[in-house]
């Protein structure tokens, strides 16, 4: 993350959050041309950092193409504008077929966007927290570089930043409802969902904080306005969470509460003795995952044996299906606690994780407690929780965790409650908990997933076809549903034609993208959160044609000790980005891609390495080359 030193101001404003504007000490500079913005936008998405002349032609110019001498060109008569209008020489720099915009980061509206999300994040007093979303979102003035071309705005770190804004304006919304100032989110959100108008938690929540705000009738229609879009655009009805929130405004009950994650939308706010029922609905297709389902519910029926609190943790790679199985466990077993389910989305893997207190929140008002009976602090709301929690039989769902941190001020403190936890980090250091490490499907799983989705007629007309898509979407479930699902929304296509599309592994996570569904964006999360040197070891390893690899081989492409390779690798290994095996009679361990998360790293190093390692250009074995 850039910090602006004092030493350093910033003798220019650069704005792209919203359409390309520049700002210098004597006004507005205009450029003309819209190839000229372009590259001045690309370089921007990450100021101050080399980006190669590859990736500046891919998203300049686009599907057309260009030379490098064309990009040459361009540079140096955009260099000699800016040298003009901003009184600098090295603005844009220029070295070894890379560029660079040697701009101050505090005077790019992006960067002062990032930094406040992680503020908000680290904040504790909710009210500091609102703040700090409202002045991010600030920076807003509409769709990233919305002036320029549409593949632009498909880049992965375009989309990265509008999902960074999408979840900081949910996290807005649900702090601003729990600290009951929801006109001060409305006009931040209001502004989000006309540009989303199909994005149904985001509208969920607009409608939530119109009816907090005591706006009914217009909560009202904009549900009609919804619904109809919706049926006419999709062709589909509104989600039962948005459903369920028109009900309570026809019924009169404004008072409704935002609860985190993508699949939950306001709901009424018990009163009482309020027996929670807070679990999303069981997938309808839910497939296999039968061993793993006795398993897990064997170890909770063993805790309840001994009358110990038990903790079981779900681990394992992006769109594995962590979520889906938890969900379908809670559903199977919801008889075993009668005293109801509580479940949140944590957001562990977005820029704007859900705080202990937040959630604490959440849960004690759907345990019965009103909110002025509700503490600020977090001790005292954890205190009061497991309070409430005493005595009772209640599962609790904590889903996509952040660390162990997040996780432990939401732990009951007496026997009785089973706290169901999934992450894509492997969270070693949660005290007494049970690990549970979810693999991908068995190749019959996955094609009965793939089939109960596409049509059990169209797999026997083309079996080897569907066997050839499951095995490249590496049999990870998120990946084989999202293929399955672009065959649904294309009856006329055979299964082949999918096939075909996805045998270009340079191609295929683009092509594994449906409607808000996509592998590639669930890695970048992933993949952010990762530190520099983590993220050049992962892209450079993305360069190896090896299936497996040593930390021997590892240390080489980044020059480095292998004690301080082992470390950055037990990290990936920790992320789940890497799988991590023995072998030999010394038990030498070797690591190795998935394949999809191994198509992930090379296209981060195509869009952010400009040379190959030296060990890589002097490796006898064959390696994926940049170019």
């Amino acid at each position: 993350m850039y910090e602006q030193t004092k030493e350093r101001p910033p003798a220019a404003t650069f704005r792209i959050l919203g359409p390309l504007e520049i700002t210098s000490a004597d006004g507005p500079l205009t450029l003309r041309g819209m190839i000229a913005r372009r590259l001045v936008g690309v370089l921007l998405l990450t100021p101050g950092e080399w980006v190669g002349d590859e990736r500046l032609v891919q998203l300049v110019w686009g599907p057309s193409g260009a030379s490098r001498a064309a990009l040459h060109n361009t540079v140096s008569r955009l260099r000699n504008v800016l040298r003009g209008s901003l009184g600098s020489a090295d603005v844009l720099d220029y070295s070894a077929a890379r560029y660079r915009l040697d701009v101050s980061p505090g005077g790019v509206d992006a960067v002062r966007f990032r930094d406040g999300l992680v503020a908000a994040a680290a904040e504790n007093d909710p009210h500091v927290r609102m703040e700090r979303l409202r002045d991010a979102l600030s920076e807003w003035r509409g769709p990233v570089l919305a002036d320029t071309s549409e593949w632009i705005r498909g880049d992965p770190a375009v989309v990265a930043l509008e999902k960074a804004r999408l979840e900081c304006a949910c996290g807005l919304a649900d702090v601003a409802v729990e600290l009951g100032r929801a006109e001060q989110a409305l006009p931040f959100v209001e502004r989000l969902a006309g540009e989303l108008p199909y994005d149904e938690p985001l509208q969920a929540r607009l409608i939530g904080l119109l009816a907090e705000c005591g706006r009914r009738a217009e909560a009202l229609r904009t549900y009609e306005r919804v619904r109809r879009g919706l049926a006419e655009e999709l062709g589909v009805d509104p989600s039962p969470e948005l459903r369920r929130l028109h009900l309570g405004l026809l019924r009169g009950d404004a008072r409704l509460v935002l609860r985190g994650g993508d699949a939950e939308t306001p709901q009424p706010r018990p009163r009482g003795d309020a027996v929670p029922a807070m679990l999303p609905r069981d997938v309808a297709d839910f497939t296999g995952r039968d061993t793993q389902t006795r398993y897990v519910r064997r170890l909770m029926g063993a805790a309840r044996r001994r009358e110990a609190v038990d903790v079981l943790v779900l681990t394992g790679k992006i769109g594995v299906g962590k979520t889906a199985l938890a969900v379908h466990i809670a559903h199977e077993c919801k008889e075993d606690f009668p005293d109801g389910q509580l479940f949140i989305d944590l957001r562990g893997a977005g820029a704007v994780p859900l705080t202990p207190e937040a959630v604490l929140g959440r849960f004690l008002r759907a345990l019965g407690m009103r909110d002025d009976a509700i503490p600020e602090g977090l001790e005292e709301r954890s205190e009061l929780y497991r309070s409430r929690l005493s005595g009772r039989r209640i599962l609790i769902v904590l889903d996509n965790a952040a660390d162990e941190a997040q996780i432990r001020p939401l732990l009951p403190g007496d026997p009785g409650c089973t706290v169901l936890v999934t992450s894509r980090f492997r969270l070693s250091a949660l005290e007494g908990a049970r690990q549970f490490n979810l693999d991908v499907h068995e190749p019959d799983q996955a094609l009965e997933l793939f089939a109960r989705v596409v049509g059990e007629d169209r797999v026997a007309a083309e079996p080897e076809a569907a066997r050839t898509i499951i095995e490249m979407c590496g049999r990870l479930a998120l990946a084989v549903r999202v293929a399955s699902l672009r065959l649904v929304s294309q009856p006329h296509r055979k299964l082949a034609w999918l096939a075909d599309l996805l045998s270009d592994e340079r191609y295929r996570l683009g092509e594994l993208a449906i409607a808000d569904l996509a592998v590639q964006a669930s890695l970048t999360l992933t993949y952010e959160s990762l530190d520099a040197e983590e993220r050049r070891l992962f892209r450079w390893l993305g360069l190896l044609a090896m299936p497996e690899f040593t930390a021997w081989t590892a240390a080489s492409l980044i020059d480095r000790s292998i004690a301080q390779t082992e470390r950055l690798l037990d990290r990936l290994v920790h992320a789940h980005l890497l799988e991590v095996q023995t072998y030999g009679a010394e038990g030498e361990v070797g690591y190795r891609f998935h394949n999809l998360i191994r198509c992930y790293a090379r296209e981060r190093a195509i869009m952010e390495e400009t040379a190959e390692p030296i060990a890589l250009q002097a490796s006898p074995r064959p390696v994926r080359r940049l170019a």
